[in-house]
C-alpha cells in the first residue's frame, strides 16, 4: 500500500494512494530502516482509513510523537496529523463528553475523576497507566477508608476514563478492566424497618408531603428521591369502589431498559390515607407535583429525616430509605409470588437476592419454634 522510494538529493520519501490520488510523503535525513519503520506506520494509517478504523495506539503514539514539521507534511498529503493528547486530564474530560448523563451519574463521575487525578495527577500519560497502578489505585481508596461500593464505582469511572482511551487508539488495554465495579450489597448496613417505626416518624412529620413520602417509602417500595419527584397526581388512580386504585411509578433509574421507565403498584391501605390528606389539603391540577420537596435532592431530604427522627426519639441509621424498599420487598413475599413482587418494586429476582432480602423477626420466630416443636418429639420417642 506504501512505497519506499528515494529522490534526487537521496533523502527518502514514501509513495501511497489515498482518495484515488498518488501522494509523497517526504522523510527527514535519515537511513532506509528508520524510513522501513516510517512506511509501516503509514500502511497501518492508511488500512484502518480504508476499512473505517480507529487508527492502532502505536499508530496514534507515533503521530503524537513527531514534531510539527512532520505532523505539518502529513497533513498536506491528507493522513491524520493532529497531535493527540495523551494525558489524563483530557481523558477525563473526553471521556464523558457530549453523553446524556442523569444529575446523579454525573456527581458519581465528577468524584470519580477528582480522585483519579489527584492520585495519578493530571498531567499523567494514560500509556504509562498499568494494571500494577491500577490494582495501587484502589488499594489507595480502600486506605481512604471508603465503603467497598464506593470504591467500585470509582473505580467504575476510572474503567470508562481508559476505556475512552483504548477507544481513541491511544491505548491498546484497558488497565481497569480487571478489577471489579459491579456494585455489591452491604449487609452491615441492612436493616427491617418496623411498621410502628415509620408510623412514629410520620407522627413527628411537619407536613402531608413528609407523611406521604415515608409511607411511599416504607410501604409502596420506591427509590427516594427520584421516583416520587418524578410522581404527579395524574399518575394516582384512587379506584372506583370495585378496585382498590392504582399508582404509576416512574423509574428514571430503569427507564433506560425498555419497558421499564415505569411500573405500577397497588394503593394499599397504608398509602391511601396519606395521599387522600394531602390531596385534599392541596387540591392540585392533574399535572402538578405530588411530593415536590423530593426535587430538591437526596442530600436535603436526609438532614431532614434524621431531624424528624430526632423528634420522634428514633435512631433510624444508614440507608434508611434502602431500607424500607428491603423491608416491603420481603413482607409482600409472605403473601404474594416472587415476579409479582419484583414488578411491584421494580427490580429482578437476581438483584433482589443481592440487596434487598432480609430475614425478618418472624422468620427467625418460626425457626425457633420448629426446633423446639423438634425437640419436644424427640422427647416423647426417647420416652
Amino acid at each position: 500500500m506504501a512505497a519506499l522510494c528515494k529522490k534526487k538529493n537521496s533523502r527518502w520519501r514514501i509513495a501511497f494512494f489515498l482518495a484515488g490520488k498518488r501522494r509523497y510523503l517526504s522523510l527527514p535525513a535519515c537511513k532506509r530502516r528508520v524510513a522501513e519503520r516510517v512506511r509501516y506506520e503509514i500502511e497501518e494509517i492508511l488500512a484502518s482509513i480504508a476499512l473505517g478504523l480507529t487508527p492502532p495506539a502505536l499508530s496514534v503514539a507515533w503521530v503524537a510523537g513527531c514534531d510539527a514539521t512532520m505532523r505539518s507534511r502529513m497533513a498536506a498529503c491528507g493522513l491524520p496529523a493532529q497531535a493527540i493528547q495523551t494525558d489524563l486530564a483530557n481523558a477525563c474530560r473526553s471521556a464523558f463528553a457530549g453523553r446524556a448523563i442523569k444529575a446523579s451519574t454525573t456527581t458519581s463521575y465528577h468524584y470519580g475523576t477528582a480522585g483519579l487525578l489527584d492520585f495519578f495527577g493530571p498531567d499523567r500519560d494514560v500509556r504509562a497507566i498499568t494494571e500494577q497502578d491500577a490494582l495501587g489505585y484502589r488499594d489507595h481508596l480502600r486506605g481512604l477508608g471508603l465503603a467497598e461500593a464506593t470504591v467500585r464505582r470509582r473505580c467504575g469511572v476510572a474503567r470508562d476514563v481508559l476505556g475512552w482511551a483504548v477507544k481513541s487508539g491511544i491505548v491498546a488495554k484497558n488497565p481497569f478492566s480487571g478489577l471489579p465495579t459491579s456494585v455489591r450489597g452491604n449487609a452491615s448496613r441492612s436493616r427491617l424497618v418496623p411498621a410502628q417505626e415509620a408510623l412514629r416518624l410520620m407522627a413527628a412529620a411537619p407536613d402531608g408531603q413528609w407523611r406521604l413520602l415515608i409511607a411511599l417509602a416504607r410501604w409502596g417500595g420506591l427509590r427516594i428521591p427520584s421516583e416520587p419527584a418524578e410522581l404527579t397526581w395524574a399518575m394516582v388512580e384512587w379506584g372506583d369502589g370495585q378496585s382498590s386504585g392504582r399508582i404509576r411509578v416512574p423509574s428514571p433509574k430503569t427507564e433506560g431498559y425498555a419497558g421499564h421507565g415505569s411500573r405500577v403498584i397497588p394503593m394499599f391501605p397504608e398509602i391511601r390515607g396519606p395521599a387522600e390528606e394531602l390531596f385534599a389539603a392541596a387540591q392540585p391540577l392533574a399535572t402538578d407535583w405530588v411530593l415536590p420537596i423530593c426535587r430538591r435532592g437526596g442530600a436535603l431530604l436526609r438532614f431532614k429525616l434524621r431531624r424528624i427522627a430526632q423528634l420522634a426519639g428514633i435512631t433510624i441509621g444508614p440507608k434508611f430509605f434502602t431500607n424500607c424498599r428491603a423491608t416491603r420487598d420481603a413482607e409482600l413475599r409472605r403473601s404474594f409470588p416472587a415476579h409479582v413482587v419484583c414488578q411491584w418494586i421494580g427490580h429482578t429476582e437476581r438483584v433482589a437476592q443481592e440487596h434487598y432480602l432480609l430475614a425478618s423477626d418472624e422468620s427467625y420466630f418460626r425457626q425457633a419454634m420448629a426446633e423446639n416443636k423438634g425437640e419436644t418429639d424427640a422427647q416423647e420417642v426417647s420416652r
